[in-house]
């Protein structure tokens, strides 16, 4: 599997035609409108990872430094409180909807922490093989626990919902994990975002299946 701008750019162009779609088919249920506008969101974050692709050989680039900065950004600060939030806002369920109360908030609170992170250490993009690897300087002790705490909103809650179909999301959410962890360690959270934004490719059907619900 090769990674490359033409693979960032083609995918963000596919994703905006399914968010598209998406948002379409959310058109009678306001409540499924967060959900459907993830697609459009992926599509942002992996034009921007192509231009990181075109400008990573210049590093004083400003294209380069922008470009990386909202990818990563997306992927540590927008993410863990959009997910949780959207999937909350499309819940009916009052007991469920409590719970997944709790979720957002911890989401919130470590978009926060990502946020600080971001704003308190520098951010380096280099290349490794085909893939294009983000790092903090952050002290690497917590790495693992850090990890945990991101799947913890932005996974967990697709099989908390009572939403059709969602669970299905969520194992393959958490097999691509598994996947880009294992064979793209170095990495892993770029390839991850972009199994995960492909992934988002389901949210039609989803919200296609659960919109005759109403």
């Amino acid at each position: 599997m090769c990674f490359s701008s033409n693979a960032s750019f083609v995918a963000a162009g596919t994703l905006a035609v399914i968010g598209f779609f998406t948002i379409k088919a959310s058109s009678r249920v306001n409540r499924l409108r967060p959900l459907a506008c993830i697609p459009y969101l992926f599509a942002v974050q992996q034009a921007c990872e192509g231009i990181v692709w075109l400008t990573h050989d210049n590093p004083t680039s400003g294209w380069l430094l922008w470009s990386a900065y909202i990818f990563f950004g997306t992927a540590l600060i927008l993410w863990p409180t959009w997910l949780p939030f959207s999937i909350f806002y499309a819940e009916t369920n009052t007991t469920r909807k409590k719970i997944l109360l709790l979720f957002l908030i911890f989401g919130i609170l470590f978009s926060l922490y990502a946020y600080y992170l971001l704003n308190t250490y520098p951010l380096t993009v280099s290349i490794i093989g085909n893939s294009i690897s983000y790092s903090i300087a952050t002290p690497q002790t917590y790495e693992y626990l850090r990890l945990i705490a991101y799947i913890v909103p932005t996974v967990i809650p697709f099989f908390i919902s009572s939403l059709h179909y969602t669970r299905i999301m969520g194992i393959a959410l958490i097999a691509s994990l598994g996947i880009s962890y294992t064979i793209f360690y170095a990495t892993y959270g770029s390839v991850w975002c972009f199994f995960a934004a492909l992934l988002s490719g389901l949210l039609w059907y989803v919200i296609h299946r659960n919109n005759t619900r109403y």
